[in-house]
């Protein structure tokens, strides 16, 4: 039995069940709801309010670069401390020596770049980082993935290549129509149908309705406090449900465990995927015409986003002091006065700035953590107790160029729950000519998105000389 609770858009849950069961009939126009919308990304609009007030930024990697942009353009002065690299972990980590014949270095990606439709901030930044020649780097270099490819990790299931919206059917028509393909998509529908009951499914449909009329204060007051496998009461349930509806889905698509995000988490981002693919939340990118809710960047990150970034920042105003990092913050009267810094020669210094902002990541901020900082800002203490785990990727480059369609892949149930992506194709490149040594002919980026590999997937083979297969 369905309840009555008011959603935050004023409407009945009754009422919202009724008008989405009668929106599904119009999915594939470019029809928009009006009353359908999401959070903006652009909240607080630029005012120039700053005053030119100092604010120093520890860490250049995307969080660092993207604080350093929200207040450059509001009227701030900014200056980013960055140990290392800009970019973190999102840069591109060119192969060492793997350059000749004028070719550009094999391009090392910390896996693939997936930017889902339904996000906002960050094409939202993008689109406010202009390009030499014209245009931004959201317009020109982000892209909609055309396929899917989908295989299951146990007998019976057969991989799936699978369309993302018309166009994309269009496009690779004869790839998804292929003999084979309709067949494997044939076993797998009737081997889930056999595996996952039919009430299991529709259980598992129903919680996700369950999110999706909730209230904000019920989604932050309780959906937050229980975990995404205990809300879809996975215990119980069959195998296939566990494996493929609670737990692969979740690993594939949110790069979470199940049994450690909570279902508000969980279960948000999972409507705001399949609302996204529809085109009836208008700040979403995708329809299921064009396609939009799986992106990803045409190029080396770099080259792509990375550096044009960092060359609008500086323009800016944005300084950039490299080979520094925060050890410690010193603290009088309750606020802090100064930050300890250390750089590559070991000597020390300290910043002092009106703001302080700390764009790390957790293990390199929780040692700072200091009782007396804690004291001046007790919430601070809430950042010991977060849980924090890694995503990492593996590249293996390959000797010849894949034919798959321009596509996500899939592996799920997997124990590592990959994801991978053939890139010469996105990229719209010939890697022996642009490439390395004129040997590889495209990459294929893997992602493992629990942290299961850890840092041993990034080990390179002897002799920094790039995979082959």
């Amino acid at each position: 039995m369905v309840d009555a609770t008011t959603s935050d858009s004023g409407m009945s849950r009754r009422t919202l069940l009724k008008g989405a069961a009668a929106a599904t009939g119009l999915i594939g126009t470019s029809f928009v709801v009006p009353s359908l919308v999401g959070p903006r990304a652009r909240a607080v609009p630029p005012t120039g309010v700053g005053g030119g007030r100092e604010v120093a930024v520890f860490g250049g990697g995307m969080s660092g670069l993207a604080v350093a942009q929200e207040l450059i353009e509001r009227g701030f002065s900014v200056t980013v401390y960055e140990p290392a690299f800009l970019g973190g972990k999102a840069r591109s980590m060119d192969v060492p020596g793997s350059a000749a014949g004028g070719r550009m270095a094999l391009p090392g990606e910390h896996g693939f770049r997936f930017f889902p439709g339904c996000y906002q901030h960050v094409p939202d930044t993008m689109a406010r980082i202009p390009l030499p020649g014209g245009g931004n780097v959201r317009d020109r270099h982000l892209i909609n993935v055309e396929g899917a490819v989908v295989a299951l990790d146990e007998p019976g299931y057969a991989p799936v290549t699978a369309p993302q919206s018309i166009d994309g059917l269009v496009q690779h028509a004869g790839a998804i129509a292929d003999l084979d393909n309709l067949r494997n998509t044939l076993m797998t529908s009737l081997k889930i149908a056999g595996d996952v009951p039919a009430h299991e499914l529709a259980f598992f449909v129903q919680r996700e309705l369950v999110i999706a009329t909730s209230c904000e204060e019920r989604r932050i007051g309780q959906w937050e406090k229980q975990s995404w496998m205990d809300f879809v009461k996975a215990k119980g349930k069959s195998a296939a449900y566990q494996k493929y509806l609670v737990s692969a889905l979740t690993r594939a698509t949110v790069a979470a465990k199940p049994d450690m995000g909570s279902a508000r988490t969980i279960g948000q981002i999972g409507l705001a995927l399949v609302t996204s693919a529809t085109g009836l939340i208008s700040q979403y990118a995708g329809t299921i015409v064009g396609g939009g809710v799986d992106r990803i960047l045409n190029a080396p990150t770099n080259h792509a986003w990375i550096d044009p970034w960092v060359e609008y920042l500086r323009g800016r105003g944005v300084r950039f002091v490299m080979g520094q990092a925060a050890t410690g913050f010193d603290v009088r009267g309750g606020r802090i006065i100064g930050a300890r810094m250390a750089g590559d020669a070991g000597a020390a210094s300290t910043v002092t700035a009106d703001w302080y902002v700390a764009a790390m990541p957790l293990d390199r901020l929780k040692p700072l953590l200091r009782p007396d900082l804690l004291a001046a800002a007790p919430a601070l203490e809430g950042i010991n107790h977060l849980v924090d785990d890694w995503m990492v990727g593996i590249q293996y480059f390959l000797s010849r160029r894949s034919d798959v369609v321009p596509s996500h892949i899939a592996a799920l149930g997997t124990p590592w729950a990959l994801t991978g992506l053939f890139q010469a194709a996105p990229w719209e490149v010939d890697f022996g000519r642009v490439y390395g040594d004129g040997r590889v002919h495209d990459c294929l980026s893997v992602d493992t998105p629990t942290g299961t590999l850890r840092e041993s997937c990034t080990a390179r083979p002897p002799n920094n000389a790039p995979k082959r297969r």
